[in-house]
């Protein structure tokens, strides 16, 4: 278990820091729900991977400048998700915990992460 947390926390560090192949940058509306605060809410980059996980709010080349989150999907409907907790930090070390999709929201009794075009 402790491996599988330390791969995961790995793999969302190195997310941020390039867009990798087979990921699609695009712009997008974003809502970022956190604990009852709201951090972000309007236009935002996402990179958009393959199998439904996503990053929102770094593009993947930029220097991170506010927040951002990532989803990386476990399975149908369901995901672990991530953030950076303070603004301008490059590494998504606050665990979200477990979200479940609604749509374009992913979310949990804590957070909400969403991404529409």
């Amino acid at each position: 278990m402790r491996q599988s947390r330390l791969t995961t926390l790995a793999i969302v560090i190195a997310a941020v820091s390039a867009t990798p192949a087979g990921a699609e940058l695009l712009r997008a509306t974003c809502v970022l729900e956190i604990d009852g605060e709201t951090y972000m809410e309007g236009p935002c980059p996402v990179v958009m991977e393959d199998d439904g996980s996503f990053t929102l709010g770094a593009d993947g080349k930029s220097q991170v400048s506010g927040y951002f989150a990532m989803v990386i999907v476990n399975g149908p409907d369901t995901a672990s998700a991530y953030w950076n907790e303070a603004p301008g930090s490059s590494h998504a070390q606050g665990e979200l915990g477990e979200v479940h999709r609604d749509g374009a929201c992913w979310s949990n009794a804590r957070a909400r992460l969403c991404a529409w075009r």
